[in-house]
């Protein structure tokens, strides 16, 4: 239900929003509520409301919460359109798009935030002079802030309104409008191109890395259909060209043509990559890209007749061409469509290496195959020393040949030898349980040294496979002084 109220500011009658609930009652422009029942006087009406009803305040006071419209909120504050002038008692019509609107534009507007003069001819071409309500039925002309013509169309039962014949579709509802003191405001969720703005294929190509690509057209002279507007294009950064070795100064022309003809999207290609659809055609013949949507929402692309290497769409942009009825724009992919990546029979597989990527492999390999000598080299020498360590004495071991042998050490060249017994038979193995003893020349010997005999001759083995071997006398009592005891009780 509308009513009016008289507002100084329009210079004549404003509606009132009033929307009525069975659990809120009636309630006036979305905060005042009215209490109790109707007084009747004559054919005057009374309601009682809980508070003071005033004319609407400005836009931006006026904004529900739940509402993102905080950018659009700030550019009309930076072009100073946030106070409104006095249009001979029109009021305004603002669209206001919402924070996902701006993003979608991408690097459409990553360009106007580097012109500001086309930007706020965007900010002003929302804003209309006269007033669209939400009840608005039919077709009518309004101009813009801009002064250019821009004709609005809604049929009956359509929640949308039509902006110059079908370029832009706007929502428009009783629950989405806003009432502010200047006029009436909606919330939408595109932004809308005036007539007199113009993006062009070059001025995106401007706001990325793409001039290896660039180049790489111009030496095929396929230059000039970025100057048309039914191509869009796949457009890879010069980065990821140089490590991919694509450059306009690689030798294969053939090679080249395929890949700018992999990155050309005639017609209606680009509309199909947007909806994501199997079969994209290209600019090469008989070659096609097919589309996969991930989860969280990015699109990949790869050849049709090829193998199974993605590309990624990382950003987007569009051109503002009139009379065209499809989208012209370029995608940024993360790194070039390759033409190597088409089927081919089988044959020698050619890599198209950078020189700089050859050296650096040359290095690194020097690098390794130095490392790998030196850990060779230290081995080797590390393993000689080692084996002389435990090189035995030359004397051939047998069972015949006694476990211990004479030995000296000294020192100053020899001097002060000191007889010592060395163990030449490390590995010896006994089988039986033989008892090796000391035969001893002296036959009187006290009882303690037989004791002692005894033991020493059970710590040697039990299982000695040959008779105990007679040993010199001097053997024995060195034998006998490491075991703890001595041979002869004279010493």
């Amino acid at each position: 239900m509308d009513y009016y109220i008289i507002s100084g500011n329009l210079g004549h009658c404003q509606k009132i929003k009033l929307t009525k609930s069975d659990e809120k009652g009636v309630i006036l422009n979305r905060n005042i509520h009215v209490l109790g029942e109707k007084i009747e006087i004559g054919n005057t009406y009374i309601y009682f409301i809980d508070d003071n009803l005033q004319i609407p305040q400005k836009l931006e006071n006026t904004i529900p919460a739940n509402v993102q419209c905080s950018r659009t909120i700030q550019l009309l504050d930076h072009f100073n359109l946030l106070k409104f002038k006095s249009n001979k008692d029109l009021g305004y019509t603002v669209f206001l798009p919402d924070h996902e609107a701006w993003i979608d534009l991408d690097l459409t507007l990553d360009y106007l935030l580097n012109n500001l003069r086309d930007l706020e001819k965007v900010v002003k071409g929302m804003i209309f002079n006269g007033l669209i309500y939400d009840d608005f039925i039919g077709k009518t002309t309004l101009s813009n802030l801009n002064g250019e013509p821009a004709t609005l169309k809604r049929n009956v039962g359509d929640s949308h309104i039509i902006v110059n014949n079908g370029d832009d579709t706007l929502p428009i509802s009783f629950d989405s409008e806003i009432l502010f003191k200047d006029g009436v405001a909606y919330p939408v969720d595109t932004v809308i191109f005036p007539d007199s703005l113009e993006i062009t294929m070059d001025d995106l190509l401007d706001t990325i890395d793409a001039s290896e690509f660039i180049k790489i057209l111009q030496l095929l002279g396929l230059d000039k259909l970025i100057k048309n507007d039914h191509y869009s294009f796949l457009v890879p950064t010069t980065g990821s060209l140089l490590i991919e070795n694509i450059t306009s100064t690689f030798p294969d022309l053939n090679y080249l043509k395929k890949f700018a003809a992999l990155h050309i999207l005639p017609g209606e290609s680009l509309d199909k990559v947007l909806s994501c659809e199997e079969e994209i055609p290209t600019f090469l013949n008989d070659t096609h890209l097919s589309c996969r949507k991930l989860a969280s929402g990015d699109l990949m692309l790869q050849v049709l007749e090829g193998n199974d290497h993605e590309v990624r769409i990382t950003r987007k942009g569009f051109t503002t061409a009139k009379f065209k009825p499809t989208k012209s724009g370029l995608l940024l992919i993360d790194k070039p469509i390759n033409p190597s990546w088409l089927d081919q029979p089988n044959g020698p597989i050619h890599l198209h290496l950078p020189f700089v990527a050859i050296l650096i492999g040359v290095v690194i390999g020097m690098l390794l195959l130095s490392l790998i000598l030196s850990c060779c080299f230290v081995y080797a020498i590390g393993g000689k020393r080692v084996d002389d360590e435990n090189t035995p004495d030359n004397t051939t071991a047998s069972e015949q040949t006694p476990l211990l042998i004479e030995g000296t050490s000294g020192t100053n060249g020899g001097s002060g030898e000191v007889s010592r017994p060395m163990l030449i038979r490390p590995s010896y193995n006994s089988t039986s349980k033989s008892h090796l003893s000391v035969k001893s020349n002296k036959s009187s010997k006290s009882t303690k040294s037989n004791k002692q005999q005894v033991a020493f001759s059970a710590n040697y083995s039990e299982h000695s496979s040959r008779e105990p071997i007679d040993l010199p006398a001097a053997h024995q009592n060195n034998l006998a002084q490491q075991n703890g005891f001595s041979r002869d009780p004279l010493l």
